[in-house]
């Protein structure tokens, strides 16, 4: 979906865990603005809309 033109959010988070969300979206093959559009989608109950899928969590070795 283009979002060339849409309006901007503006999320306050810590460099860290901002690190570490646009590394786990990455890694899922999407970017943090898909995920937390679609999260919004599903928080407003949109029809069709979905929770995103949370990323496994690492494995200890």
């Amino acid at each position: 979906m283009p979002t060339q033109g849409n309006p901007k959010l503006t999320v306050r988070i810590d460099e860290h865990t901002r690190a570490r969300f646009v590394a786990a979206a990455y890694n899922a093959g999407t970017t943090g603005s898909e995920l937390v559009t679609a999260f919004i989608r599903w928080y407003l109950g949109e029809d069709g809309a979905e929770l995103p899928r949370r990323p496994e969590p690492a494995r200890e070795q």
